[in-house]
């Protein structure tokens, strides 16, 4: 319902969102993050961005951050709870959930 309701604000120009795919952005943490910044037009040194990526990489410990591990839902998920995911997906025949990994 969220992903379909953001999906649907922006589809329909009541937000201008940036979408962002989590394996793209851990892919690249610089570019995603310089991406979003130029997206949303804010003003940023690029060295500042690559201070806060190398405080984010570093040693957690303490830390509230959750570890983002992709893949994570469909090692943890069973068949049935998959399967439940995508059920639950169908009710929103015309939102694109591939980028979640979600194909109906």
């Amino acid at each position: 319902n969220f992903y379909a309701s953001w999906s649907d604000a922006c589809k329909e120009g009541q937000i201008h969102a940036q979408w962002v795919v989590y394996d793209d952005l851990i892919e690249d943490w610089e570019t995603g993050v310089g991406d979003i910044f130029r997206f949303y037009q804010f003003k940023y040194d690029h060295k500042q961005i690559l201070e806060a990526i190398q405080i984010l990489s570093s040693d957690r410990k303490g830390s509230r951050i959750n570890k983002g591990i992709s893949g994570r839902g469909k090692e943890k998920l069973s068949a049935i709870q998959q399967a439940k995911v995508v059920q639950f997906s169908q009710y929103y025949p015309w939102v694109d959930f591939s980028s979640i990994g979600i194909s109906h």
